[in-house]
C-alpha cells in the first residue's frame, strides 16, 4: 500500500490484526477448535454474517478469514449501507459482466438476428424442471455461490442441490456421447 494512503487511514484501521494470531479475544469463536479456527484451518469460509456491538471485532475477523483462504473482502455495514452498494462491491468484484445473449429478450427483430434469446431453454418445459444450459457470464460459469451446511432446512436444501448436480451431470455425459450409445 502506498505510504501516503497508510498516513490517512484512521489509527484503529492500521493497527488491525491481519493474521488470526495476532488476534485478541472471541476466543469461543476462534480458540483451537472452535468454531472460526476450524474454518480458517479448513481453508473454506461459507457466507457470514456477523452481529455484534461496535468495537467487538467484526470487521477485523471477517478480515483475517478472508486473508486466510485467499478470498475478495468487500467491507459492508447493513447500518450504512444498501442495495446498490452490494451491486457496487460485486462489481468491484467481477465488472460489470454482460447478461449472454441466450437468456436476453428478443422482442425486436434486429435482437433475434443479433441472437438475443436463440438457444434459450425453459426449464419448465423439462420433466423435472432443469436444463443443460449456463446462464451466467463466462467469467462466473461454474462458480459457486451458496453451500448449504447440514443442520436444518438446509440439510434439505443440500440433498436437493446433489440431486439435481447428478441428473445434470449425466445428462452432460450424455450430450457428450454419440448419438447412436445414447440410452433411448
Amino acid at each position: 500500500m502506498p505510504e501516503n494512503t497508510l498516513q490517512h487511514r484512521p489509527l484503529a484501521e492500521r493497527m488491525r490484526p491481519t493474521r488470526r494470531d495476532d488476534f485478541v479475544g472471541q476466543q469461543h469463536l476462534v480458540g483451537q477448535g472452535k468454531f472460526l479456527k476450524q474454518l480458517i484451518d479448513s481453508g473454506k469460509v461459507p457466507s457470514l454474517v456477523f452481529w455484534r456491538p461496535p468495537g467487538s471485532g467484526k470487521t477485523t475477523l471477517a478480515t483475517i478469514l478472508a486473508h486466510a483462504v485467499s478470498a475478495n473482502f468487500v467491507f459492508f455495514s447493513a447500518v450504512l449501507s444498501g442495495v446498490k452498494e452490494i451491486r457496487n462491491a460485486d462489481i468491484q468484484t467481477t465488472g460489470s459482466l454482460p447478461v449472454p445473449l441466450h437468456i436476453r429478450n428478443a422482442p425486436t427483430t434486429l435482437m433475434k438476428e443479433i441472437g438475443y434469446g436463440r438457444g434459450y431453454q425453459y426449464a419448465h418445459d423439462d420433466r423435472e424442471g432443469l436444463v443443460l444450459q449456463e446462464h451466467l457470464p463466462p467469467e462466473l460459469a461454474h462458480s459457486t455461490f451458496y453451500e448449504p451446511t447440514n443442520p436444518g432446512f438446509e440439510a434439505v436444501i443440500k440433498d436437493r442441490l446433489t440431486k439435481w448436480k447428478q441428473i445434470l451431470k449425466q445428462r452432460a455425459q450424455q450430450h457428450a456421447q454419440p448419438q447412436h450409445l445414447q440410452k433411448k
